[in-house]
């Protein structure tokens, strides 16, 4: 576990926890779009709220070059507290360089080129208490560059 550098909240997190599942397990998309500054190791984006009762089948990250470099990782997981990085702080994502050049990450149930290594090999992701998505920065960018992280998750 690792002291947080710095905690950032979107938007997005902090909202209504009185969660009402939609009839039947109807999905639905929840996004959150985050402009990025300086970003240094061990930062953490607290991005989505994930409430207790939910169940997550997929991410997409879409993130922009924040790195004039190559040198930036990025972990997308949960259960971090306010303070310090859990285990599952990678378990959606692990290791990830799209932020080097820009681009897209997929990780989801529909697809077994696209869960493997993560929570989602054994299915969907169902969450018993109220959390958040996040993006922890595992090695920090050579140079940060001003851009954004976009994450949409599907949730049922």
């Amino acid at each position: 576990m690792a002291t947080i550098a710095n905690l950032t909240k979107s938007g997005n997190v902090e909202g209504n926890s009185e969660y009402k599942q939609f009839p039947s397990g109807g999905m639905f998309v929840r996004k959150a779009t985050i402009t990025t500054g300086t970003l240094v190791v061990n930062d953490v984006i607290q991005c989505l709220d994930v409430f207790a009762g939910e169940t997550l089948h997929g991410i997409r990250m879409a993130v922009t070059d924040i790195d004039s470099g190559t040198a930036v990782v990025l972990d997308v997981g949960y259960g971090n507290s306010d303070t310090a990085t859990a285990g599952t702080s990678d378990d959606i994502v692990d290791g990830s360089t799209i932020g080097q050049a820009g681009g897209f990450v997929i990780a989801n149930v529909f697809s077994a080129d696209e869960d493997a290594g993560t929570a989602f090999a054994a299915g969907p992701l169902d969450f018993a208490a109220d959390d958040t998505i996040d993006v922890h920065v595992q090695v920090a960018p050579g140079t940060s560059v001003a851009g954004t992280i976009t994450i949409y998750a599907y949730i049922s």
